[in-house]
């Protein structure tokens, strides 16, 4: 990910991400950073308790529509959609998907998903002017029930599932959602590409190399003659003599705090999720 400390820098690229390029051993290498972790419900609290793992007023968990969200999410900015999640309100938009205002309805039944379309006391429904964005399993009978029921919508035309939108399956959701290594293979990639993990990972990487060389340098330092009074030339020489040899030690460091680094992000986040 980083370089040996021959050629190292950053470039900005675009509103969110980063462009890391660098050498190790003669090789020219560039990795692609973009942000996104932060705007994920995977990592966010909601009453002091994590998304995934929130549970409603009969303790049954909720976190899948988290999830659901969050599948949506990455989909659609991987595809390039101007995507802007919404801070959360009651009945209020989730996401502007194009300009598009979306409200997303995650369920097992189409019944569940038409019935919480309403707000239970008045019989209103609760999302005038939103798309609705739903797991593919469930679409055509939730299509059949707005059809059946049109009184109730008072002749607003209700969309669902617009063409282009991402067709997304509970399996996609599930894997998401719970631990295990399907969602082990998600977290890594939601890692290696996210620019916020990617700056802690360089840090590391660069104090670790600078670490063992600078040791190495002390000691190189101490092994020149007294005679050679210009202390500024005695450290250069030191830090090149110290570089020369462990070089080699400085960036088997590296990779491995590059590696700590990952497996505490990549175990924090199975964390968030339920079993």
């Amino acid at each position: 990910m980083e370089n040996n400390g021959n050629n190292k820098s950053r470039k900005k690229s675009g509103r969110d991400g980063y462009i890391y390029f660098g050498c190790v051993g003669g090789v020219y290498f560039f990795i692609k950073a973009d942000g996104g972790l932060k705007d994920l419900n995977l990592g966010q609290l909601h009453n002091n308790m994590p998304k995934y793992l929130c549970t409603d007023d009969f303790g049954r968990n909720t976190g899948s529509g988290q999830a659901f969200e969050d599948v949506f999410y990455k989909i659609c900015k991987s595809a390039g959609s101007d995507i802007c999640k919404v801070e959360e309100m009651k009945n209020g938009v989730d996401f502007y998907l194009d300009g598009i205002p979306c409200q997303l309805k995650y369920g097992r039944s189409a019944k569940s998903v038409f019935q919480k379309m309403f707000d239970k006391k008045t019989g209103e429904y609760r999302y005038p002017g939103q798309t609705i964005i739903t797991n593919v399993e469930i679409e055509g009978e939730l299509r059949e029930l707005i059809e059946l029921n049109q009184d109730r919508f008072k002749g607003e035309q209700i969309i669902i599932n617009p063409a282009g939108t991402p067709k997304i399956t509970r399996k996609k959701v599930d894997e998401q959602f719970r631990r295990g290594f399907a969602s082990l293979k998600l977290d890594a990639k939601d890692i290696i590409t996210d620019s916020g993990s990617q700056k802690k990972i360089a840090i590391g990487i660069l104090v670790s190399f600078c670490t063992i060389i600078g040791l190495g340098a002390i000691v190189e330092y101490r092994k020149i003659e007294s005679s050679e009074k210009a202390t500024v030339k005695k450290i250069g020489k030191a830090v090149r003599i110290s570089f020369r040899k462990h070089w080699k030690k400085g960036l088997a460091a590296s990779l491995a705090t590059a590696g700590v680094i990952f497996c505490k992000h990549l175990y924090g986040r199975q964390m968030l999720r339920p079993k």
